[in-house]
């Protein structure tokens, strides 16, 4: 077996498409016209318009063991959006 640690290791895509997914998570980006918010980041990297995005989501509550958290699915469909849509730098730059 090959070092996972060394530096030199050459790894081998075996198939080099993007994974599908099977969730229609782009539904959950609805909340407060979150997917339009997005977008407008993803176009003018708005520093204002990131931190309206982070409060939409803060907002948006489920009940897990009696506690109020973040939405789990709403978390998980900003993610998948922006790895979809964003370039490098920016995926980079809001994460």
């Amino acid at each position: 077996m090959p070092d996972p640690f060394d530096l030199d290791l050459n790894i081998r895509l075996e198939n080099a498409r993007d994974p599908e997914i099977l969730s229609s998570f782009e539904a959950n980006l609805s909340v407060n016209n979150l997917r339009e918010d997005l977008d407008s980041y993803l176009r003018t990297n708005s520093d204002a318009l990131l931190h309206e995005i982070c409060n939409k989501i803060t907002q948006s509550k489920e009940r897990i063991n009696g506690r109020e958290t973040p939405s789990n699915a709403l978390i998980n469909a900003v993610v998948l959006y922006i790895l979809q849509k964003a370039s490098e730098e920016q995926v980079t730059d809001v994460f």
